[in-house]
């Protein structure tokens, strides 16, 4: 069985705390991780910068080319402030002592929660899938020649995988019944410069709303953006169809539900020990933040 799988949703507003690092008080200059290999759930990072949303924030930013493998340690070691990722990829580190390497790609979580909800299990001791790791770029050719059965993707590369015909889509958390309605990324931030810098991460934080709004509202101005400045790869008319079908309306409030959800999941299949409080949990990460509305569109 061949497919590829893709993730829909993006919300800003929620940060996952508790990493440690030192800060200057004074004159500060907010990091902003941008990944290498970016996707269109990166849209509104992108646009705050082009369309001058931190700057209307009066944000003093600099932008850090990132590996998003990295994400936990580099926010760790204070090289990046707050950048965004997908909830599980965070919440597994944070529950599991803050470990600094991530196991599993983040489409592979998603893969791993969906299949376990039908009883396939994913993790050993009854291993019933076996995981192959490849370079995104490589993932269209190993479908294509047999290697691996299924290729789990993010868009635009799960797009571009099924228009060239090598695949087709059977998990798609954009109209699966289960994950259609769930924010799967969140805006991330360490703990360290929450206590030091609020109003600065507040400023970031109200930045990527405008900018979420702009990305809902204007798929197609968003598309040509990220092209022109090659944030994103792909075709900007097949990426500005893709945007039509994502969510861009950014919740505070909604975060704790989807934190909740993606950690109960993850200790159902074992990636999170299963003597974590799941509530403890879903309340150490969530931080709303003075002057940050819960979403532009109440």
């Amino acid at each position: 069985m061949k497919f590829s799988i893709k993730k829909k949703l993006l919300f800003a507003g929620v940060f996952l705390a508790g990493l440690v690092g030192a800060y200057a008080q004074t004159g500060y200059v907010f990091k902003i991780g941008y990944g290498i290999q970016a996707t269109l759930c990166s849209a509104p990072l992108f646009i705050a910068a082009e369309k001058g949303f931190f700057q209307e924030e009066g944000l003093n930013y600099e932008e850090v080319k990132i590996d998003i493998s990295q994400i936990p340690a580099m926010l760790t070691t204070g090289q990046i402030d707050a950048t965004n990722h997908l909830l599980a990829m965070m919440i597994q580190p944070i529950a599991n002592g803050l470990d600094a390497k991530i196991p599993l790609a983040s489409p592979t979580l998603i893969t791993q929660r969906y299949l376990a909800k039908r009883g396939i299990s994913t993790t050993p001791p009854k291993l019933e899938v076996e995981w192959f790791v490849y370079p995104t770029p490589e993932l269209g050719l190993a479908l294509e020649r047999g290697q691996v059965d299924a290729i789990a993707l993010s868009d635009p590369v799960a797009q571009i995988v099924q228009n060239s015909g090598k695949g087709r889509a059977i998990i798609n958390t954009g109209v699966d019944a289960e994950l259609k309605d769930e924010f799967c990324c969140a805006l991330v931030a360490s703990g360290a410069v929450a206590k030091a810098h609020p109003e600065e991460l507040a400023k970031f934080t109200r930045a990527v709303q405008k900018a979420s709004k702009f990305v809902q509202e204007n798929p197609d101005e968003t598309a040509r953006l990220i092209a022109e400045k090659k944030y994103v790869p792909g075709d900007p008319k097949v990426n500005a169809d893709l945007l039509r079908g994502y969510n861009y309306r950014a919740s505070v409030s909604e975060a704790k539900v989807a934190i909740e959800r993606n950690a109960k999941d993850l200790q159902g299949i074992g990636l999170v020990n299963k003597n974590v409080n799941i509530a403890r949990l879903t309340n150490s990460v969530f931080l709303p933040l003075k002057g940050v509305p819960d979403s532009l569109y109440k």
